[in-house]
């Protein structure tokens, strides 16, 4: 029932892709957004790279929100991969103070070396607040590397900080 795609999103036919929820890869707005500019890259004669969807953060909109990146620590369970977890709550944080949104957690799952693997949140902002671990584990960044970058006080994301400090 779906239609059948190469790595780099062409079909049998050379002169056909098919990219987002047609594709059968994640079906976020962004995914299809992605493989329609890699689409017409290939078709301008740049190449098609084969899309990475690793590194993709989503979230579910519900009370509180929760979102995600990279792998879970079940996964991380799962393939038999080290890891160790990060975790902190924004009880403190002086955005979640001044808005009286104090629950929550941000938990990262991290590798030996420190190179972030994954994180995942639920809490007030969290479809914002993922969107920087997004970018940490997209460039392979470290614990280190983030926690160097000061956040902005009083906001959410010193939580993101405080929970890889």
């Amino acid at each position: 029932g779906r239609l059948v795609v190469d790595a780099h999103l062409r079909t049998s036919d050379p002169h056909v892709w098919v990219g987002g929820d047609a594709a059968g890869g994640p079906q976020f707005t962004p995914v299809a957004s992605q493989n329609g500019r890699q689409i017409a890259a290939a078709i301008l004669g740049h190449g098609l790279p084969e899309p990475d969807y690793s590194y993709i953060p989503y979230a579910c909109f519900t009370s509180p929100q929760l979102a995600a990146v990279g792998m879970s620590e079940d996964e991380a369970q799962a393939q038999g991969v080290e890891y160790r977890v990060a975790r902190a709550t924004p009880e403190y944080v002086g955005a979640a103070i001044i808005g009286d949104e104090r629950r929550g957690v941000v938990k990262v799952v991290i590798d030996p070396d420190g190179l972030m693997l994954g994180a995942q949140i639920a809490g007030h902002e969290a479809s914002e607040l993922i969107y920087g671990y997004a970018v940490g584990v997209r460039l392979g960044a470290s614990v280190h590397d983030l926690a160097d970058v000061l956040p902005i006080h009083p906001s959410y994301s010193e939580v993101l900080n405080w929970a890889i400090s």
